[in-house]
């Protein structure tokens, strides 16, 4: 998954191949657990470029033994937070520089809208948590630091749509137990 070069690390995510152009209508809703199966290794930029048009796709930081399922939830190293108002992502990133977090992208989701903004920010850690109390940790820590974040993407079966831009923050990523 890792080498020496940060910049090419490798995060396992699982991924639905289709992609989207807005966000998606009951009938794609309908078939995200039969789709979202792909598992594969990504670099920071190219998970940039797969949650950005042209592709957009829709994807969980989990590894799952088998279909998208809580109880079939195996390791994760990319989570996210979902913001769909209350904050700005101007007030994220200085609240995460206060407590010494350096998200590694954030995106604009397909609701956002000048009056509006709605985005994701990902952080992405240098090894997997493979323990489920571990994974509940992490999240409820995020979720209590950011509590504007919306409270139902913190399963371990989450999945999120992609949106209409991304940018990289940076690609050094978050040492696991620094974060602990």
């Amino acid at each position: 998954m890792y080498n020496n070069d940060k910049t090419q690390f490798k995060y396992n995510i699982t991924i639905d191949p289709r992609p989207v152009t807005s966000k998606p209508d009951d009938d794609y809703k309908s078939t995200i657990t039969t789709n979202l199966i792909l598992q594969t290794g990504l670099t920071i930029n190219e998970f940039s470029e797969i949650v950005s048009p042209p592709k957009s796709l829709t994807w969980s930081g989990g590894l799952f033994n088998d279909t998208r399922a809580n109880q079939n939830w195996q390791q994760q190293s990319v989570f996210a937070l979902d913001f769909d108002g209350g904050i700005t992502l101007d007030q994220v990133l200085d609240r995460c520089n206060q407590f010494g977090l350096a998200p590694q992208v954030w995106y604009s989701t397909f609701s956002d809208s000048e009056t509006d903004p709605r985005f994701r920010v990902n952080f992405f850690l240098d090894q997997p948590v493979t323990d489920r109390k571990l994974f509940e940790f992490i999240i409820e820590a995020l979720m209590r630091l950011f509590p504007e974040a919306d409270p139902s993407c913190k399963d371990e079966s989450r999945f999120f749509y992609g949106g209409k831009s991304s940018v990289v923050l940076n690609t050094e990523p978050i040492s696991t137990n620094q974060f602990v």
